[in-house]
């Protein structure tokens, strides 16, 4: 999550421009048009990746559970990665944002 929240800053300070909005006045910076692949690794790394690992985290531990009656499960674990997916969801919304960019200049492209 933290390279993903270090490539949001990159693209905010450095490859991003001002958009604007329709009739609004409402300018946001986001990613300029081709380098939308920046967003999209920040994706992948943020909300992707994070989950997997509090759902590989959550089962990991059921198995441990089911297969070593010794085993000590370690919620606060699962408590951190779950906090963090939240966080990771905000993240990804973000970049998410950024991909529509490379979406519309795709389809706005002339055929």
């Amino acid at each position: 999550m933290v390279v993903s929240v270090g490539l949001a800053v990159y693209i905010f300070f450095g490859q991003s421009a001002p958009a604007v909005f329709g009739d609004f006045d409402v300018e946001f910076q986001l990613v300029k048009p081709g380098m939308w692949w920046l967003s999209f690794i920040g994706y992948l790394l943020t909300p992707v990746v994070v989950i997997a690992c509090y759902g590989w985290d959550a089962i990991g531990q059921r198995n441990a559970l089911r297969l070593n009656r010794n085993f000590v499960p370690k919620p606060a674990w699962t408590r951190v990665l779950l906090w963090t997916a939240g966080v990771s969801i905000v993240a990804g919304a973000w970049h998410v944002l950024n991909l529509s960019v490379g979406i519309i200049d795709a389809l706005a492209a002339p055929r």
